[in-house]
C-alpha cells in the first residue's frame, strides 16, 4: 500500500494545472453548504427554519455524493466538470438515504462516547466513493462494504487526516484563502486513499465483489 506521504504527493500532483477548476468547485460547494447555513441564520426566525432546514436536509446527500465523484475524477486524471458536483441530484433517493443512514450510524455511536463516533465515521468514510463506482449497490450494501474495506485501515486514514491539520491552520492564518487550495488537495488525497484501499483488497474474496470503475 502507498504511504500517506505518497498519497499526499499524488493528490497534489493530480491537481496540477487544474487548480482553478478545483478551487471554483470548492467555492461552489462551500456556498451551497456553509453559505446556505449562514444565510438561514441571517434570515432567522420561523421563516428561516421553514425554508432552510428542509433544503439542507435534502441537499446534504446529493452534494456529498457529488463532491466525492468530482474529486475521484480529479484524482484519476479523468475528464471532469462542475456538473459532476451535482451528479447526486440524479440519484436523489439513494444519496439522500445513504447520507442519513451514515449520519444515524455515527450519532448512535456518539451517544455512547465521542471516540466510538469518530471510529464509526472513519469506518464509513468510503461509502460515497463506493456508490460512485457501483450503480448497482444499494445504500446499506455500500455502508457494509465501506466497513469491511476499512477494517485494519482506520488508523492509517486517521493519520492521513491529521497530516492536513497544520495545512488547515495555515490556511486559516491567511484569512481562509489558503483553504481554497488545502480543501481540494485533501479531498483529492482521500480519493487516492480509496483507490489505494480498493487495489489492496482486489484479491480479498471476503469482501468481494468490489465496486467496478
Amino acid at each position: 500500500m502507498e504511504s500517506n506521504d505518497n498519497l499526499m504527493l499524488q493528490g497534489r500532483e493530480a491537481m496540477r494545472d487544474k487548480e482553478g477548476k478545483v478551487i471554483m468547485a470548492t467555492l461552489v460547494y462551500l456556498l451551497l453548504t456553509v453559505g446556505l447555513q449562514q444565510g438561514i441564520k441571517l434570515m432567522g426566525g420561523r421563516t428561516g427554519e421553514l425554508i432552510g432546514i428542509p433544503i439542507s436536509f435534502l441537499i446534504a446527500g446529493p452534494l456529498t455524493y457529488g463532491l466525492c465523484r468530482y474529486f475521484l475524477l480529479v484524482s484519476r486524471n479523468e475528464e471532469f466538470s462542475l456538473a459532476d458536483l451535482f451528479a447526486g441530484f440524479g440519484k436523489l433517493s439513494d444519496t439522500f438515504v445513504t447520507y442519513w443512514l451514515v449520519f444515524f450510524h455515527v450519532i448512535l455511536r456518539m451517544l455512547l462516547l465521542v471516540i466510538p463516533g469518530i471510529i464509526e465515521s472513519i469506518a464509513l468514510s468510503q461509502t460515497f466513493y463506493i456508490l460512485n463506482d457501483d450503480d448497482t449497490i444499494n445504500p446499506a450494501e455500500a455502508i457494509e462494504l465501506s466497513r469491511k474495506m476499512m477494517d485494519g485501515h482506520k488508523l492509517r486514514y486517521f493519520y492521513l487526516g491529521c497530516r492536513f491539520i497544520g495545512w488547515i491552520l495555515l490556511g486559516l492564518i491567511t484569512l481562509g484563502i489558503g483553504l481554497l487550495y488545502v480543501i481540494p488537495w485533501m479531498h483529492t488525497t482521500f480519493a487516492k486513499f480509496y483507490d489505494d484501499l480498493k487495489a489492496y483488497h482486489a484479491a480479498d474474496e471476503t469482501i468481494n465483489p468490489l465496486p467496478t470503475i
